[in-house]
Parts: structure tokens; C-alpha cells; sequence
């Protein structure tokens, strides 16, 4: 074969190659089944009480911090998820969770008040793609025997199904 001719067939062959790479189709994002929903912040608002609170978070029937401890909370205090064991658990994109704010008598532990709660629902964790991060907070406020105010924040991340 003559030179000419080698280089004619890899000219040729260059430009179908270019072609064939300048028309390939873009991956598409994967979408996630199902999220993991882990607790991101407990932010103590007003608190009437004298001293603290002693708060827990319940979670998919586990509470957190774990081994009968609870988490000392003040007027103002902010308090990450880590502080609290990191509270997580995983949602499939057809079920909900709540994820519950519990007051706990130091004097008996399994005696608690539920402060409150944040749902996390289907359409949260909705066309998010595997990988994505969204938070979602709630203020929960009442009374119980004194006033009281919290900000929960949770973090929603998108995996495979």
C-alpha cells in the first residue's frame, strides 16, 4: 500500500471516528428510588424551662443519642446531628417517615414528651437524582410544662434504588 493511501484511509478513518464521538448521546442522570434522611441540627429557640431541656430524637422507633442518654439544651443552643449519634435512617420514594423531637425525665428515661415532629413525605425525596442533597426544617413549639421552641433540620440525599 502506498503512503498516500495509508494516510487517505487514516484521514478517513479520523474523521468517522470524530463523527461518531460528536454524536453521542449524554448520559442520563440516574433518578433515586429511595433517600437517606439524616438529622443535620437541633437549634434550641426560646425555652421557658430553668436550666435545660433534656431532648432526644426519635427516628424510624430508635431514639438518639443512644444507651439511655439524652442531649442538654439551653435557650439559643445549636446542636449538630453528631451530637446526637447521627440520627439517620432510609426512605423508599413511596413511604414516609417522621422524625420526632422528644423531651425526656432524666429521673426515668422512658418517660418522654413528644415535642414535636417533621414529616418527611414521598414527594420531598421526589425527582431527586442519586447523589442530590436538599435540606428540609420545621420550627416546633408549644408548651408542655414551660414554653418552648426548636428548629429541626434534616438532610435528604437521593440514592439508588
Amino acid at each position: 500500500m502506498s503512503i498516500r493511501k495509508a494516510m487517505g484511509l487514516a484521514l478517513a478513518f479520523t474523521t468517522c471516528m470524530g463523527a461518531l464521538t460528536l454524536t453521542a448521546a449524554p448520559a442520563q442522570a440516574e433518578i433515586a428510588g429511595a433517600c437517606r434522611i439524616d438529622v443535620t441540627l437541633v437549634e434550641a429557640g426560646d425555652i421557658d424551662e430553668k436550666g435545660a431541656d433534656e431532648i432526644r430524637v426519635r427516628i424510624g422507633g430508635n431514639a438518639y443519642p443512644g444507651e439511655s442518654s439524652w442531649v442538654q439544651m439551653e435557650a439559643r443552643d445549636r446542636k449538630s446531628g453528631s451530637v446526637f449519634d447521627d440520627p439517620s435512617t432510609v426512605m423508599n420514594n413511596n413511604v414516609g417517615k417522621s422524625i420526632a423531637l422528644i423531651e425526656v425525665d432524666p429521673t426515668f428515661i422512658l418517660k418522654n414528651f413528644e415535642l414535636g415532629t417533621i414529616t418527611v413525605v414521598p414527594a420531598d425525596c421526589g425527582n431527586m437524582q442519586v447523589g442530590e442533597v436538599r435540606d428540609k426544617q420545621r420550627r416546633i413549639q408549644g408548651t408542655h410544662t414551660t414554653f418552648y421552641s426548636y428548629l429541626l433540620n434534616v438532610r435528604l440525599t437521593g440514592l439508588e434504588a
